[in-house]
């Protein structure tokens, strides 16, 4: 009996302390317009959680797929014995010196400009990584190291900028 009063006893504190997602009073329900201005608080300021969430997605997506790409490539081009390590390290060597160089370019020239900077990086590293590539032997892998080098530096980037960019904007 003294565990079960000790249960309802806790449960009905809990109730007690709880507040509806309209917030204030718990006796009255919220109205419509209490729950659009709520939504437009919470959805005014997007970019606090959209441009960092899409910077972070886009360099995880480059990290992690490198995986599947060397086991497609290994489909049409024979691959030498450094290939495949120094293919699916390059991005993670190249984000150490996007860290450092354009984490220190955003505290010089400004956030903003820095993540521009940054995005620019990524899309070329991306594009030549797809385009640049043409060749036989090693020559395709020796290119495609560099591209991968260069879309690290643009990932690598976007960590710092991007973690910033978000607490600046919710400070705001």
């Amino acid at each position: 009996e003294l565990q079960s009063e000790g249960r309802v006893g806790i449960r009905s504190l809990a109730m007690s302390q709880h507040t509806p997602l309209m917030g204030g009073d718990s006796s009255r329900m919220g109205t419509v317009d209490d729950l659009v201005a709520r939504l437009r608080s919470l959805l005014a300021d997007y970019k606090t959680i959209v441009i960092p969430a899409a910077c972070n997605v886009s360099a995880s997506y480059n990290i992690c797929n490198v995986g599947y790409a060397v086991q497609l490539m290994r489909l049409e081009h024979p691959v030498p014995r450094w290939a495949a390590p120094a293919f699916s390290s390059s991005c993670l060597f190249g984000s150490i010196v996007g860290q450092l160089a354009l984490g220190y370019a955003g505290d010089s020239i400004g956030r903003r400009p820095a993540m521009i900077i940054t995005l620019i990086i990524i899309a070329v590293g991306s594009l030549g990584s797809a385009v640049f590539t043409s060749g036989f032997g090693d020559d395709i892998w020796k290119r495609l190291v560099f591209w991968r080098f260069i879309l690290g530096i643009g990932v690598g980037g976007t960590y710092p900028l991007g973690a910033v960019y978000a607490g600046e904007m919710g400070d705001t």
